[in-house]
């Protein structure tokens, strides 16, 4: 206490500073702009946030796996980053073409529960608005938690 005492300046900098990051909504709710955040975090509220629409990339990186979706247009074939526990896409199919989708080098895609084997693809079946949801488990596996169509394994 003594330091902020002595500090009054740094004490009212770093309350100045909270509330330019916390805003308020239309509907009254606080909303945080600007954070970054590492390790755990909980909250008793809700917590909201947008998401990444990707235009039309075929080479996925892997800071765009954290809750991202990507819309493929045309016949292509997106190659997914090195997998890495709690990654997340969801790829969108925009028009009637088959989508091809790979994984990096040794990485296994896991279609419906079933191992498509090291560095195998899949395939969308060919159809406007074909999506698939894939999620990293663990490190170097891809699974499959929701789709629309049969996608088909391309070992």
């Amino acid at each position: 206490m003594q330091f902020l005492k002595r500090n009054w300046w740094l004490s009212l900098f770093i309350i100045m500073l909270c509330i330019a990051t916390i805003g308020w909504a239309a509907d009254g709710e606080r909303v945080i702009q600007g954070i970054t955040a590492t390790g755990t975090m909980s909250t008793t509220g809700i917590l909201r946030g947008g998401i990444e629409i990707i235009a039309d990339d075929i080479t996925i990186s892997a800071a765009q796996c954290y809750g991202s979706i990507n819309k493929l247009n045309g016949a292509e074939t997106a190659v997914l980053p090195v997998a890495v526990a709690r990654m997340s896409i969801l790829l969108y199919s925009d028009d009637a073409t088959v989508k091809t989708i790979a994984p990096n080098g040794t990485d296994h895609i896991w279609l419906n529960g079933v191992d498509n084997g090291a560095g195998n693809s899949i395939d969308s079946p060919g159809a406007v608005g074909n999506y698939i949801v894939l999620i990293a488990f663990s490190n170097n596996n891809w699974y499959s938690v929701g789709q629309s169509g049969i996608w088909i394994a391309t070992p």
